[in-house]
C-alpha cells in the first residue's frame, strides 16, 4: 500500500548543509521522491492546534510505494545518521518518524497521477494537519471530513493535491536512543495538503471555517484533538525511478 514516511528533525545550524545535501539525497534512493520543508508561521503558532506533536523545524516527506517497507526501514541503522554523527554533531537532535498510509486523495485535473517527472518541482509549500475523534464520533466525523473538507479544500486552484492518511508507526531517536511510541499516543489520521503557492488556500479555509458541522466537528474541540502547520518546500529530489524517467539531480 502507498503512503508517506515523514521525518521531523530539530538539528543544530552546523549540521543542515550536510542534512540537505548527504543524508536526504542518500535516503531518497528508496523513495519515489521526497521534499525536504521548513516551517513558517501559519497565523496561529502561539495557539495549540498551531504546532504538530512533533514541532520541530525540518520536515522531510518520502513518498512511497509500499508502507510496510518504509516502516521496515525506520529501523534499520543503515538509515539513520551514523554513530559517529549521532555522538557529535547530532547529539542534541532529535527526530520523530513516522509512516502513513493512504486512505484518500482529491488531485488537480492536469497534475500528473503518480508525480511524476518534473510535478514535483510544482509543489511550492505543504499543509498538515494530524486529528482523532472520539470513538462514539469518529465513523461521523470521518464520514464529514472526507465527504465535504476533502473536495472542499482540494478545489481551490493552488491546492494540487489533497490526501487523508492513518498511521502506521512512529519512532523517536533522540540522545542515541531509539524507542517507538504507542499507538494511543499518536493521532490517528494525517492530512496532507500539497500546495502551488507558499499561501494557505484562503479562499476555501475561510469557506471551511463557517460551515457549521467543521465549527461542531474541529472548533468545537469537543469531539476531535487536531494540530496544524504549514511548511515551504525548501528542496525536492526525485528517488530512483523519477530520476531514470525524468532525468538525475534535484
Amino acid at each position: 500500500m502507498s503512503g508517506v514516511k515523514c521525518c521531523w528533525a530539530s538539528i543544530p545550524e552546523d549540521a543542515i548543509e550536510w542534512w540537505e545535501n548527504d543524508f536526504i539525497p542518500a535516503r531518497t534512493k528508496n523513495a519515489i521522491y521526497s521534499l525536504h520543508c521548513e516551517f513558517t508561521e501559519n497565523g496561529m503558532d502561539e495557539d495549540p492546534v498551531g504546532r504538530l506533536d512533533a514541532p520541530w523545524p525540518h520536515m522531510t516527506i518520502y513518498e512511497t510505494a509500499d508502507v510496510n517497507t518504509a516502516t521496515k526501514t525506520t529501523y534499520d541503522k543503515s538509515h539513520h545518521p551514523s554513530d559517529d554523527m549521532l555522538a557529535g554533531p547530532l547529539k542534541d537532535a532529535r527526530f520523530d518518524i513516522r509512516t502513513y498510509r493512504e486512505l484518500m486523495k482529491w488531485q488537480a485535473e492536469g497534475w500528473a497521477t503518480e508525480c511524476v517527472g518534473d510535478d514535483i518541482e510544482d509543489i511550492a509549500s505543504v499543509a498538515v494537519m494530524e486529528w482523532r475523534a472520539t470513538s462514539s464520533k469518529e465513523a461521523e466525523i470521518y464520514a464529514y471530513f472526507s465527504s465535504v473538507v476533502g473536495p472542499r479544500i482540494s478545489a481551490s486552484p493552488d491546492v494540487l493535491r489533497f490526501r487523508i492518511f492513518t498511521i502506521d508507526n512512529a519512532t523517536v531517536l533522540h540522545g542515541g536512543e531509539y524507542r517507538t511510541k504507542e499507538k494511543d499516543e499518536l493521532y490517528k489520521y494525517f492530512t496532507l495538503v500539497e500546495l502551488e503557492s507558499e499561501q494557505w488556500p484562503w479562499d476555501v479555509v475561510v469557506e471551511l471555517a463557517q460551515d457549521e458541522r467543521w465549527q461542531a466537528y474541529f472548533e468545537a474541540h469537543k469531539d476531535t484533538d487536531w494540530r496544524l502547520s504549514h511548511y515551504l518546500v525548501k528542496r525536492a529530489y526525485r528517488g530512483a525511478s523519477l530520476a531514470a524517467a525524468g532525468g538525475s539531480g534535484e
